[in-house]
């Protein structure tokens, strides 16, 4: 079962219809989903590469260091402006990596100011 801050290589393209793969950090609360099934969706931020020519929204772009995480070898950004909520059978198989807490908490900072 998927934890938050887990990050993963999803089934599909997303943003659906996008021609370029993206790995997707997971947002939602890691007790939530262990009580809820498979039938249970997730919320998602795709992750992008910096280097990928990424206009940096600000609040909304959480920079990721090269090499922090295995998965992520080039410098990457959280986008949480681009959030997507997904079944948890589309994130099926291992994680590729875990966000350190720090890049976790600001992820979820910058999805709650789309709400406020």
């Amino acid at each position: 079962m998927p934890v938050r801050g887990q990050i993963y290589s999803p089934k599909k393209n997303y943003p659906p219809g996008s021609p370029q793969w993206h790995r997707l950090l997971v947002l939602s609360p890691s007790g939530l989903m262990s009580s809820g099934g498979s039938s249970l969706f997730v919320m998602t931020a795709v992750i992008r590469s910096h280097h990928s020519g990424v206009r940096l929204v600000p609040g909304h772009s959480i920079p990721v260091p090269a090499g922090l995480v295995a998965a992520l070898p080039l410098a990457s950004v959280v986008e949480t402006h681009q959030l997507f909520a997904l079944p948890v059978s589309e994130l099926a198989g291992r994680p590729d990596g875990q966000l350190p807490r720090d890049l976790v908490e600001a992820a979820l900072a910058g999805a709650r100011r789309l709400f406020t």
